[in-house]
């Protein structure tokens, strides 16, 4: 008979690791909220990347509550639910006691794109603002400081989308009109 040396360790589970919840990102303290823009899922934008300044939420009254304002201009890709993508503050942001509707983020006029659901790109310039209407609209009962997990519901990019630099050899050259150049 052969003795075999066992090393237990190697499959036990790490302390530090014990709970998912940790490796998911989800946190017991944070609030979700899910942003939705009409104009966007309309005109089919599956994904935005935004130059952002600051943003805002915007209480029932109308009035403008700031949430982060960025020392230099932040690059803010944008992507939908069904890609797993979410935004979460790092800080906890202590927001007064009402009830929210929007959130508005606030963007430079140079390195705005948006992608569509087939992949085609577009340079939005002539924007100032992007507002985002919170599903459920978002209560505060107390003022307390949270952190916020922010999802936002675009469509799906179609899969055909990843052939369409193959199939842009055989199509002839063609202007296009811009779609969101004026929408917002």
């Amino acid at each position: 008979m052969k003795n075999r040396k066992v090393y237990p360790i190697i499959w036990s589970w790490p302390a530090s690791t014990f709970s998912l919840d940790v490796y998911y990102g989800y946190d017991k303290n944070s609030k979700e909220i899910t942003l939705t823009n009409s104009k966007l899922l309309n005109n089919n934008v599956a994904q935005l990347q935004l130059n952002l300044k600051h943003f805002v939420a915007i209480d029932e009254h109308g009035k403008e509550h700031t949430i982060q304002t960025f020392e230099s201009p932040e690059i803010l890709v944008v992507k939908g639910m069904s890609n797993g993508f979410f935004i979460k503050t790092l800080e906890e942001i202590n927001l007064p006691v009402g009830v929210y509707q929007t959130l508005r983020f606030y963007v430079e006029n140079d390195n705005n794109n948006a992608v569509y659901i087939n992949g085609d790109i577009e340079k939005i310039s002539e924007l100032s603002s992007v507002d985002f209407k919170i599903k459920n609209d978002l209560v505060v009962q107390k003022e307390v400081a949270q952190k916020f997990k922010i999802w936002f519901d675009l469509p799906s990019f179609k899969w055909t989308s990843f052939f369409n630099p193959f199939t842009n050899l055989f199509k002839r050259n063609q202007k296009r009109t811009p779609r969101l150049v004026s929408s917002f």
